[in-house]
């Protein structure tokens, strides 16, 4: 009995080595492959981070070129137009003029940059400007229009209307602008329009005297006629 208790026990312990070796094994399995997964997930978070980033420069250059691409657009633009882009104080010092002031005033844009506009207005059309300026500088991005003259680089003196904007918060701009437009042929037409109207007045105010003054010979001759045939026959 004792023998056979001796190898029961032993078979035991057998038993239980091989268990504890069974699970020495699979907690070691169990490491490694968890090991494993998270080298794994450690080059899938580092493939994800590589990707994001290399998107985001991509989007970053993209943006720039896109932005570039714009700017350059607008540049040309600006640079053909005949309008006049300023960019000026309340006072009307300019910040910016675009390169189109050479063609309208044949005037050099650098010329202009660091003078006031004033010196190229109108004596007589300077406070009306200046009380434009003034007054859209107490309102954001409030907008007003203005006519006056400027004076060209040869002397003559154009006849423009200014559309302004007040940008002076915008850290971009800082500044009144300016897009500044020649009316000098649409302001000879409407002068040359009164002028024929004043003509015209006058013309239907002469018909009118002259109908009148026909009026009334005819009617002095319808009634002086008459009454001097009658008188004649009476002396007779």
């Amino acid at each position: 009995a004792s023998s056979e208790y001796a190898q029961r026990v032993r078979e035991l312990r057998i038993t239980g080595a091989q268990v504890s070796a069974i699970s020495n094994d699979a907690v070691g399995q169990m490491t490694l492959d968890l090991d494993d997964s998270l080298r794994r997930l450690r080059l899938v978070g580092l493939a994800l981070g590589l990707i994001g980033a290399l998107a985001a420069i991509a989007m970053a250059v993209l943006l720039r070129r896109t932005a570039a691409k714009q700017a350059k657009q607008f540049g040309t633009l600006v640079h053909q137009s005949s309008d006049l882009i300023t960019v000026i104080d309340p006072e009307g010092t300019v910040r910016y003029q675009s390169a189109s002031v050479e063609q309208v005033l044949t005037i050099p844009a650098s010329k202009l940059v660091g003078s006031n506009l004033c010196n190229l207005i109108h004596p007589e059309d300077v406070p009306r400007a200046l009380a434009l300026w003034a007054d859209l500088a107490q309102r954001p991005h409030a907008t007003g229009r203005v006519e006056y003259r400027l004076r060209s680089g040869d002397g003559s003196w154009l006849h423009v209307e200014s559309a302004a904007t007040n940008l002076l918060l915008d850290p971009t701009v800082g500044g009144l602008v300016l897009n500044t437009r020649d009316i000098t042929e649409r302001h000879e037409v409407e002068e040359a329009i009164k002028k024929l109207q004043i003509e015209r007045g006058q013309l239907l105010d002469r018909t009118v005297q002259a109908t009148e003054q026909e009026r009334k010979r005819i009617a002095v001759e319808l009634h002086d006629g008459p009454v001097q045939r009658l008188t004649a026959l009476d002396l007779k």
